[in-house]
């Protein structure tokens, strides 16, 4: 498939997210570019809503349910914002103000679609890594069973298993985009990977600078392509793991931290939009997000810290009566007691917080300051402004300020403690909710670093303009829109220097397909294609999830044995794995067959995913056993149809 062939894909991924956030946005009364950030984040919650309402009400997932439950959101929202007026956003600004918004994010999403070409090098390309076995079958799970509830989902890797939570909302747009559009699974994954990199990222990193800097032009255009410039997101989140729900939730994160500055209050907003407003923006983003991935909401929680304090600071300097401070500390203790437990509430188990350190403190501190965290190259131009950001945020010492630098601070606080703490009781405590995992803390760095470099740029520029003005008459507006221009371009060229292009290798070398894959080879993949036209759709499919066997699922619609690599192998999946190919008709490996009503088993060979050493002794001589015929051999690969052990 080509690019173009591909735009179509992207366009119904974006309207799936868009429809349903534009909707609840002008129910909001959002203008500008709350709305315009905000949509896909609503939209989200939307989708969010009907995949755990859906399965309630016994509603099979897809469009209908979103668009079920965005008109009643929309119409109790309504209601409410008619009755409280103080909900809507004020009208602010004109039209001129959006010409800055519009080429901050035209640049900032073609950088990173770009970047996102480069890695992928086909909208067909797929992540060759351990989370994405589960992610590529889930997006099958949900279609062919018509739930998205992150209630549900689990039950894919473990059928018996009780009820419990999997962020689920990611699993859902993509299986949407794949019943609209008939598209395979790997291309829809790229087409949501697109919208969220390119649109809603790029858009929510606008809205939060502007909301703790203001709306000035330099800065505005200095936001969209700062968005593009950071080798950890949303590069990292695409190459490591793969981890798309906690990519979707981060890409949506600005606009929950931007309602949350404004909720607080902390000065009066440029924008119109108040405290009720920014508490239904808030109401509205975050379940999504949640939903998406807890850890764009642990995220929320940390860096309310900085501002929640910050907000706290000032109502106390400005001289609280004794009754009004004893109300804001009131306050205070409960928000640090729901923010405790809402820790423990979305901490994960212990016994999956086992990621190491991996560097020295020295080493840690010297990445925040050079904005190469996961030892990455060193971002020059994002260092430099950043630093120069940071100088002209401590100098003009105003609430908003502080705010900027108390996230940035926050953000390279927590990379510190995870990467080189040796306190591993610090580290439980403070970044356990992450699994103590350094790429996912990584990439929240961008999020918070981004303000101050492109305030970096706003007082370069305004510093220019000055000593220009000093020794020469004021340029003319023609020429200083030329200089802009210029600037802007040489910005966006200098930004996508060593440590971008060295994020977008190591991402590449994980979609790359060859004979040495990890996951799926070329052959591996042709096979698919015979198991497709072979196996019947409802005969179900066995082999090593290891192998990449299992993926026979999400490529080819077959049911298999083992969807994932971590499943909860039951005693007759036990029997079959340890004993089948050399068992005899009444064996109990044979039995275990017949009653898991095994057809077919594929072998893709020793290659195993991370290296591993997953050795199933019941498949490992099928080319031998009697219990088998061979069907289709591709290079390396085989297909087998069961026909011994009473298997007819």
């Amino acid at each position: 498939m080509s690019y173009v062939a591909f735009v179509p894909a992207v366009v119904v991924c974006a309207l799936v997210l868009a429809v349903p956030g534009l909707v609840l946005g002008v129910a909001l009364r959002l203008r500008g570019l709350w709305l315009a950030a905000a949509a896909a984040p609503l939209g989200l919650t939307a989708l969010a809503a009907a995949a755990i309402a859906a399965p309630a009400l016994g509603i099979p997932w897809g469009p209908l349910p979103v668009l079920a439950v965005t008109a009643l959101a929309a119409v109790v929202i309504a209601v409410f914002v008619a009755v409280v007026p103080a909900t809507r956003q004020a009208r602010t600004g004109g039209r001129s103000d959006w010409w800055p918004v519009v080429v901050a994010v035209l640049i900032g999403g073609a950088l990173v679609a770009f970047q996102l070409v480069r890695v992928t090098g086909s909208p067909e390309a797929f992540s060759q890594s351990y989370d994405n076995v589960f992610h590529l079958n889930a997006v099958r799970w949900v279609i062919d069973t018509e739930s998205a509830s992150p209630f549900t989902l689990g039950r894919m890797t473990s059928p018996e298993g009780a009820l419990g939570f999997y962020p689920s909302a990611w699993h859902g747009l993509t299986a949407l985009v794949v019943e609209l559009t008939g598209v395979s699974i790997p291309v829809a994954i790229n087409a949501v990977s697109f919208v969220a990199a390119c649109a809603i990222w790029p858009l929510g990193a606008v809205l939060l600078t502007r909301t703790l800097f203001g709306s000035r032009p330099v800065l505005t255009v200095a936001a969209g392509v700062f968005a593009a410039a950071f080798p950890t997101f949303p590069l990292l989140l695409l190459n490591y793991g793969v981890l798309y729900p906690m990519f979707l939730s981060y890409a949506v994160l600005p606009v929950a931290v931007a309602g949350l500055v404004r909720l607080v209050g902390v000065v009066r907003p440029r924008d119109g939009l108040g405290r009720w407003a920014a508490l239904l923006v808030l109401v509205g983003v975050v379940p999504g997000m949640s939903v998406a991935h807890p850890g764009g909401l642990v995220s929320l929680l940390a860096f309310s810290v900085p501002v929640v304090v910050v907000a706290a600071v000032q109502a106390f300097r400005s001289g609280l009566g004794r009754a009004r401070a004893w109300l804001l500390s009131g306050a205070l203790a409960v928000y640090a007691v729901l923010g405790f437990i809402a820790l423990g509430i979305v901490r994960p188990p212990a016994d999956q917080i086992y990621w190491p350190i991996a560097e020295s403190i020295g080493q840690a501190v010297g990445e925040v300051l050079t904005a190469s965290v996961y030892f990455m190259p060193v971002a020059t131009v994002v260092a430099v402004f950043s630093v120069v950001g940071i100088v002209a945020a401590v100098r003009r010492r105003d609430a908003l300020a502080w705010t900027a630098l108390g996230l940035w601070l926050m953000a390279g606080v927590l990379y510190v403690i995870v990467a080189a703490s040796t306190s591993e009781l610090l580290r439980l405590m403070i970044t356990g909710p992450w699994y103590n995992n350094i790429p996912r803390l990584a990439a929240l760095y961008p999020l918070a670093t981004l303000p101050l470099a492109a305030l970096g740029v706003q007082s370069t520029w305004d510093a220019a303009k000055r000593a220009w003005e000093r020794r020469r008459e004021p340029l003319p507006r023609p020429a200083v829109a030329a200089v802009a221009v210029v600037a802007a371009a040489a910005l966006a060229v200098g930004t996508q220097g060593s440590a971008i292009r060295d994020a977008m290798d190591q991402a590449k070398s994980v979609y790359a397909i060859s004979d040495e894959s990890w996951m799926l080879t070329p052959d591996e993949i042709e096979m698919f294609r015979v198991v497709a036209d072979t196996v019947p759709e409802d005969e179900l499919v066995a082999g090593s999830p290891w192998t990449g066997a299992g993926l026979a699922y999400a490529f080819a619609g077959r049911p298999v044995l083992m969807p994932h690599l971590l499943m909860d192998v039951d005693p007759d999946m036990r029997l079959f794995l340890e004993g089948f190919d050399s068992a005899a008709a009444d064996d109990p490996a044979c039995e275990a067959a017949e009653r898991l009503d095994v057809r077919w088993i594929l072998d893709f060979g020793d290659q195993q995913i991370n290296n591993q050493q997953e050795v199933y002794e019941g498949l490992d001589a099928l080319d031998e056993s009697e219990n088998v015929e061979l069907v289709e051999r591709i290079g390396d690969t085989a297909l087998y149809r069961v026909v011994g052990c009473g298997v007819s």
